[in-house]
């Protein structure tokens, strides 16, 4: 059976401990943190104080040892869980890169599975920079590709930063509440 590590504490960490286990307005998990690595100074043990506190053992002795490696700064923050996230700007950039300049080799618009396939990354990464920057791929297809012959784009963003759809002819098409983009309705 190994044996838990010893804790020792200074008089201003107990008094912080203290201070931390009957705080009312402290979080009811760093009050648990606080009552462990204080019975783990009264020379306890983890099955003792995991009984006494009504927890698991495993999690007597996370918090006792994070306490040993780090001190009070080790039991005030959890380390983030699950899966850390691949943050990978470079990629971000390519996806949107393509998305606003450049069309797909089969003409047309960016689809996910077309996009994530020309970059090597996933679908779902595409989706997520698309929806984490406000791309609509397909509004940026019809404003790429033109209008007929007029040369004007078939989406565009006015003064007030609404969106804003021309027809084949160029004129303003109605927007979906009545008015014409760029009026106001009263």
């Amino acid at each position: 059976m190994r044996a838990a590590g010893f804790v020792t504490l200074s008089d201003e960490e107990r008094s912080t401990l203290e201070r931390w286990s009957r705080g009312r307005a402290t979080p009811l998990r760093l009050v648990e943190r606080a009552k462990i690595v204080l019975s783990a100074s009264a020379g306890r043990t983890n099955k003792w104080i995991a009984a006494e506190l009504r927890v698991d053992r495993q999690t007597v002795s996370r918090w006792r040892k994070r306490f040993i490696e780090r001190g009070l700064a080790g039991i005030q923050k959890d380390r983030p869980r699950g899966r850390e996230r691949n943050r990978n700007e470079s990629i971000a950039r390519q996806i949107i890169q393509k998305t606003l300049h450049e069309e797909p080799p089969f003409g047309g618009r960016w689809t996910t599975r077309a996009l994530a396939a020309a970059i090597g990354t996933s679908r779902s990464t595409v989706q997520r920079v698309w929806r984490a920057h406000g791309i609509n791929p397909s509004a940026i297809g019809d404003a790429l590709a033109g209008c007929g012959t007029s040369g004007q784009p078939a989406a565009s963003v006015n003064a007030s930063g609404k969106k804003t759809r021309l027809n084949k002819s160029g004129h303003q098409a109605e927007t979906s509440s009545g008015t014409r983009a760029g009026e106001r309705s009263e």
